[in-house]
């Protein structure tokens, strides 16, 4: 059992309360959601107004870490959520990341909504996820964003002579294509255009999209050898050295990849949110630099995959109720609407203000959604894997972002080749052993 942590109400900021169908309507059932994002709270009201979710009163309570203290944000934020769901301060908890959750499980807070809550529409990699060691489930999705694809510049592979790939691609299978393409790049004596760009191009956050790239083999959660992973991660770095280009405008310039946008990337490695933005020109013109998106076709398939660990890459938003909630009928019918075809439509449109960037993708499955997903950008399968590659629960916050940011220096070194592969492995093991044991 989890150690039960003292709550201080001082951190809980009251957003709002909100009468669904009549402003002038009283009720007697309040229903109070936690959340761990203030910013966004008028635009929560106002979904749940305009999508009439339940005939009740909603109080959105924010159980975020305090800005204005010195305290670990993580902790701050768990300790909050936890005391709020065990003390049943709060009915349920919307839009809350799952490395916050799952430590719950197993110490009787959260209320089993297996037999109260229709799962039959969710993904298989969603099931698989959620479902806990002893067959309940605790908590359950309203959004899955920033879902990791694999983009793929038609013009530039016709140019080139190659066929447009059909098929999510295992690792040696992705590997081969980059060599065809670079080789057919310096056949064709075309300077101007680059085989890959993973994820960021090779800038300050490529560390991160290799942690993401390879977050299903990660040690801290899985049985896998280390060694698998040191391995994959040089073979990573080796590849944006060869095939991807250095980027220094980053983010505070271009919110895009600015070679891709301009025609000049033939494989990449993208976010749902990057391919929203590549195939919704409305949207892009909303970005605060305007992205300058060259007419050209793309294709998008799965991510690659390592074999045996065919996992979807993304970002996962929870809903979970507590235990001790005396408004249970009312938190599923707040559920039951986030797992509907009207909130997947919402979604589809840009309207789900629950999502972490707005952009996200439907967590269940119909043939009308698959036809909508299809229609936007003419590919459905971003439930690609077994299972949702699970995010780590770092025991001490502090100490994990040290060892990223160190990650991160780790990378630079060997891409400026100050490092070699085994000193880079010996450091990067080290960092993992850290945290690992802090877990």
């Amino acid at each position: 059992m989890r150690k039960k942590f003292k709550y201080l109400m001082t951190t809980i900021v009251f957003i709002g309360i909100i009468g669904l169908v009549n402003k002038q309507v009283s009720y007697k059932n309040i229903v109070k959601i936690g959340i761990t994002s203030n910013y966004n709270a008028e635009a929560y009201i106002e979904y749940f107004q305009l999508n009439r979710i339940c005939n009740c009163e909603v109080q959105f309570v924010y159980l975020g870490d305090d800005k204005n203290t010195d305290t670990d944000p993580f902790k701050a934020t768990f300790e909050n959520i936890y005391t709020a769901l065990s003390n049943g301060d709060v009915d349920m908890v919307m839009a809350i990341e799952e490395d916050y959750l799952f430590p719950m499980q197993d110490d009787d807070i959260l209320y089993n909504l297996n037999e109260n809550v229709d799962l039959s529409r969710l993904s298989i990699d969603i099931k698989n996820f959620i479902e806990s060691n002893n067959n309940k489930i605790y908590f359950v999705p309203s959004s899955l964003d920033s879902v990791r694809v694999l983009l793929i510049n038609n013009n530039l592979m016709t140019e080139l002579g190659i066929p447009i790939p059909q098929k999510q691609l295992e690792y040696d299978e992705f590997n081969s294509l980059l060599m065809l393409i670079d080789k057919k790049i310096k056949q064709s004596n075309r300077k101007d255009i680059y085989v890959l760009s993973l994820g960021s191009p090779i800038d300050e956050f490529l560390y991160d999209d290799i942690s993401n790239f390879l977050s299903p083999i990660y040690p801290m959660y899985n049985n896998t050898d280390i060694n698998l992973y040191l391995d994959y991660y040089i073979k990573l770095m080796d590849i944006s050295k060869k095939y991807s280009y250095r980027r220094n405008d980053i983010g505070s310039k271009y919110p895009l990849d600015f070679h891709f946008a301009q025609n000049n990337i033939v494989l990449k490695i993208a976010t749902s949110y990057e391919l929203e933005l590549f195939t919704n020109s409305e949207f892009s013109d909303k970005t605060p630099y305007k992205p300058y998106i060259q007419e050209f076709s793309i294709s998008v398939l799965p991510h690659p995959y390592i074999k045996n660990y065919n996992y979807t890459l993304g970002n996962i938003q929870l809903m979970a109720v507590s235990q001790k909630t005396k408004h249970l009928k009312e938190c599923i019918k707040i559920i039951e609407f986030f797992l509907s075809e009207k909130h997947a439509q919402n979604i589809l449109n840009l309207e789900n203000p629950f999502s972490s960037n707005i952009v996200s993708i439907p967590i269940i499955e119909s043939t009308n959604i698959s036809n909508l997903l299809c229609k936007k950008y003419s590919f459905n399968n971003f439930h690609y894997g077994s299972n949702f590659a699970p995010q780590i629960f770092p025991k001490n916050y502090d100490l994990y972002w040290q060892s990223k940011n160190k990650e991160r220096e780790l990378v630079s070194k060997y891409i400026d080749d100050k490092i070699t592969p085994t000193e880079f492995k010996l450091q990067l093991e080290k960092l993992i052993n850290m945290v690992k044991n802090e877990k």
